[in-house]
């Protein structure tokens, strides 16, 4: 084509829309009149249906702009006009019609209805959550259920997170758990924007316990494979309220037991209650860690008064531990309350089945006896030491502190000749005598220990303490 010919085309054919144009605007005002007369004669029904008859869409998007700034309508016809808005090939024409229905102040169930069953049709997804953005502004719970199902099926999850922490911060809890919030959050391929969600839940800070409940099964299904997600959102859940019972049993399936400190100490640092701390050393039987396990039971121990009840479980727990040196820290923790006669006696006879060193055991022992009451299990103990100097340094420590009675005493001597060494056994037998006078049926006995030494200036030093 020449560029005359182009030229004469181009000229045709502006020539033809000058022509037409004046029709269109004239076709679109006489339209308009015509609807405002059925409007005025007839009622706002029939104008529904004029426009719903009107072929063209972009006029009955231009009629339906028009009726809703002539007339004040109820929802039922807002309703309608969104049906009618289902037919525009359009998207941007659908979804402008949309939010010139949603802004009126009767839109109401009925137009939430009427939009959501439409919703999905619109491929745009920027669009459909804008939509989905002014149903949940206008705060309507009838269909609650089906518009937190659309959100679900955006496609983008940045819209989704958005639009689901929307309805949070919009509806109530228990609207959203009567809609089954918790179901569409399972799926989430981003565990983060589920988190996120589940966040935003827990800071309305207005579940019952039954609620949380469901909202920590959740989680535990979004969770991320080494729990990292499932365990700052528990950190997240305490700070809000005393932990219940779920709250435990979900953190005591969390694989990692560096996670389960950092959820379990804050715990205890903040809601130290005897049922807190209960259900604490619950947990600790499921950490593997022994350094894990003595970071819980040091921390329950500062927060758990020295009379209480659970100190009995406190002690109990260090059997769980399975490594020594963790142990004896807990147990010298423990040894810093001002204990009573039933703790001290505990620690006394369930020591030796977790420690096995002579220093470790004797330190212990040294400790504890300070205020507790010398039993047989405190004899059975020392007897068993292998080393004749932390034998002797036990003993003595009694000695210096306790008044013994006759059984006491005996046990004493006995198991001052079990000790090998002749100069640990002289120091003990010597402070014996130092400290008690014996009955004569003693000194038999204690005449014994002198003849088991070996050397003879121990034996007549002993011999003239025992007759002086």
């Amino acid at each position: 084509m020449t560029e005359r010919s182009f030229k004469k085309v181009w000229a045709l054919a502006g020539g033809f829309v000058l022509a037409t144009l004046p029709c269109l605007i004239a076709g679109e005002r006489h339209s308009l009149k015509e609807m405002r007369e059925i409007l005025a004669s007839e009622g706002i029904a029939e104008v529904i249906d004029y426009i719903d008859d009107t072929e063209k869409s972009s006029m009955r998007q231009t009629l339906i702009r028009d009726l809703l700034a002539e007339a004040k309508l109820s929802d039922k016809h807002l309703a309608s006009l969104a049906e009618t808005a289902e037919e525009f090939e359009s998207d941007t024409h659908r979804v402008e019609t949309y939010q010139q229905i949603l802004r009126q102040k009767n839109a109401g169930a009925r137009v939430q209805k009427a939009i959501l069953d439409d919703v999905d049709e619109i491929e745009n997804n920027a669009m459909r959550a804008e939509i989905l953005k002014q149903l949940v502004n206008k705060q309507q719970a009838t269909h609650l259920h089906d518009l937190l199902e659309e959100i679900d099926a955006l496609e983008v999850d940045a819209f989704k997170a958005e639009l689901f922490k929307k309805t949070v911060q919009t509806y109530s809890t228990r609207q959203l758990m009567a809609a089954d919030l918790l179901s569409n959050l399972e799926d989430f391929h981003n565990k983060h924007i589920g988190f996120e969600v589940l966040n935003a839940l827990v800071e309305k800070n207005n579940m019952n316990e039954r609620d949380l409940e469901m909202v920590l099964e959740t989680a535990v299904k979004l969770s991320d494979s080494n729990g990292q997600l499932l365990s700052n959102f528990l950190i997240k859940v305490s700070d809000k309220g005393t932990p219940g019972k779920i709250f435990f049993e979900v953190t005591s399936e969390i694989e990692s037991d560096d996670f389960k400190v950092s959820i379990l100490l804050p715990v205890l640092e903040k809601y130290g209650s005897p049922k807190t701390v209960s259900q604490v050393v619950a947990c600790v039987d499921e950490v593997k860690s022994p350094d894990s396990k003595t970071k819980i039971l040091l921390k329950a121990v500062d927060v758990t008064g020295p009379q209480d009840v659970l100190m009995v479980d406190l002690v109990e727990a260090v059997g769980d531990i399975g490594q020594e040196l963790q142990s004896c820290k807990v147990y010298s923790k423990i040894l810093k309350k001002d204990l009573g006669s039933e703790q001290l006696t505990l620690i006394i006879k369930e020591m030796p089945k977790n420690v096995t060193l002579d220093h470790n055991r004797s330190n212990i022992l040294i400790e504890a006896t300070r205020r507790s009451e010398i039993d047989d299990n405190f004899f059975d103990t020392v007897e068993e030491f292998s080393s004749s100097y932390e034998k002797g340094r036990v003993l003595r420590s009694v000695l210096d502190r306790h008044d013994l009675n006759e059984e006491q005493l005996e046990a004493m001597i006995r198991i001052s000749m079990t000790i090998t060494s002749d100069y640990e056994k002289f120091k003990t037998l010597h402070a014996l005598l130092q400290k008690h006078e014996l009955s004569l049926s003693l000194e038999y006995i204690f005449e014994e220990a002198i003849e088991s030494l070996d050397k003879a200036h121990y034996r007549k030093t002993l011999e003239r303490a025992l007759h002086h």
